[in-house]
């Protein structure tokens, strides 16, 4: 008798497993790929209480995996046609000052989009965002570039 109960209960769990993976809602490899992007952007709980322990007790947060994962996923996402990569070449100076200011001030680009912004130790400015937010961006680069002049350009007046 237990040993029915028993077998009946194995089955049950194999088959409810099985009807998980197959009933499961259909997720596209654009919508996993922006999903784990995101998750890796921003990190998991146990993302955040290791660099939570390493700041209690004075170690530096090592970032690897996580960028790898981000990278992973960012270049799927690429590769799907859903992000695009521009390089943008900046006028005047280097372009790590306006990168600086496009990570911390993007009017016009929705904080929850897929992007990310990168420079190189020249004046190359380099953005990987959505295809259809590709001439928000050209219009924030070159407003923030524009603002980065006027500043040099009021301090040499000075």
């Amino acid at each position: 008798m237990r040993k029915r109960i028993i077998i009946r209960v194995v089955v049950l769990v194999i088959g409810g497993g099985i009807g998980t993976v197959v009933f499961r809602p259909w997720e596209s490899p654009v919508e996993y790929h922006k999903r784990e992007f995101l998750a890796a952007r921003e990190g998991t709980f146990f993302d955040h209480v290791g660099k939570t322990w390493n700041a209690i007790i004075g170690r530096r947060t090592d970032f690897t995996e996580r960028r790898a994962r981000i990278e992973l996923h960012q270049t799927a996402l690429i590769n799907l046609g859903h992000l695009e990569e521009r390089t943008f070449v900046v006028s005047y100076g280097l372009a790590h000052p306006i990168a600086v200011d496009l990570q911390s001030w993007h009017r016009g680009i929705e904080e929850g989009d897929l992007w990310n912004v990168f420079y190189t130790n020249t004046n190359k400015l380099i953005v990987v965002a959505p295809k259809s937010d590709m001439p928000k961006w050209e219009k924030v680069v070159r407003e923030a570039e524009a603002r980065r002049l006027q500043h040099f350009l009021e301090s040499q007046t000075n």
